[in-house]
């Protein structure tokens, strides 16, 4: 009986083991990738700039601001100078499974120009 017990045990154990090697880790962990892409975008005063178009595959972007200017990014439709959240100079603003956001991403400064370096995949 107690031999029943262990070789139900061990079936049990190893249908676990065997069901977590056959999970895809990127499916529940977000993962790795091997290639992501690169940009650079202007954003002004005057303009909402898309600094990143809606993308249903998005996993990851990272937007940092090169500028010495606040940049302020809408996720709500055009951008507003002063509204939105701010990205100060030399500050990066990322987003990954935790705040997942698919949609057009909108920049634009209160005052004078930036750049932003962006990756995103």
């Amino acid at each position: 009986m107690k031999n029943s017990y262990i070789i139900i045990a061990l079936v049990i154990i190893g249908l676990v083991i065997g069901g977590f090697a056959l999970v895809n880790k990127s499916s529940v962990l977000g993962g790795s990738f091997f290639s992501a892409t690169n940009s650079v975008v202007a954003v002004t005063t005057t303009t909402s700039t898309v600094a990143l178009a809606a993308n249903p595959g998005r996993q990851y972007a990272s937007i940092y601001n090169n500028g010495s200017v606040t940049v302020y990014l809408s996720f709500a439709g055009a951008s507003t100078a002063g509204k939105g959240i701010g990205l100060p100079a030399s500050q990066r603003y990322e987003i990954g499974l935790n705040n997942l956001f698919t949609g057009p991403v909108y920049v634009s400064t209160v005052s004078g120009t930036s750049t932003l370096s962006i990756v995103e995949k």
